[in-house]
C-alpha cells in the first residue's frame, strides 16, 4: 500500500525553528545533514510505517529516530501518515505528552 505522508501544522513549524536554529548557530552541512536525514526518515516511514515501534501510553502513535536529538511522531489513518511532531528530545517530556494528546 502506498501512503501519503503529511506534516501537521505543528510538525511544519518543529522543522522550520529547527531549521532557523541550526542556520543561526551551526553551518550549512549541518542542515544539509538534518535535511537529508528528515527526508530519508520520512520516506522510510511511507514505506514501513509499521515497523516503527508504538509509543507507551498512545496505541495510535509510532515513533522514529531521527538523528540523535530528534525524533519524528506520527499515527497511520488509513492511506494517510500524518506526522504529529518532529521532537527535539531535550525538551521537556511533559511537553511531548501534550503533543501526544493532540491538544
Amino acid at each position: 500500500m502506498v501512503y501519503n505522508v503529511v506534516l501537521s501544522p505543528r510538525a511544519n513549524r518543529e522543522v522550520e525553528q529547527i531549521l532557523l536554529y541550526l542556520d543561526e548557530h551551526w553551518y550549512a552541512e549541518i542542515i544539509d545533514r538534518f535535511m537529508t536525514d528528515l527526508a530519508n526518515t520520512l520516506y522510510r516511514i511511507q514505506r514501513y510505517p509499521f515497523s516503527f515501534p508504538g509509543v507507551e501510553g498512545d496505541e495510535s502513535a509510532r515513533k522514529a529516530q531521527l538523528l540523535p536529538f530528534y525524533s519524528v511522531f506520527y499515527e497511520v489513518e488509513a492511506d494517510v501518515i500524518r506526522i504529529l511532531s518532529v521532537f527535539d528530545q531535550r525538551q521537556n517530556p511533559d511537553k511531548l505528552k501534550s503533543i501526544l494528546s493532540r491538544d
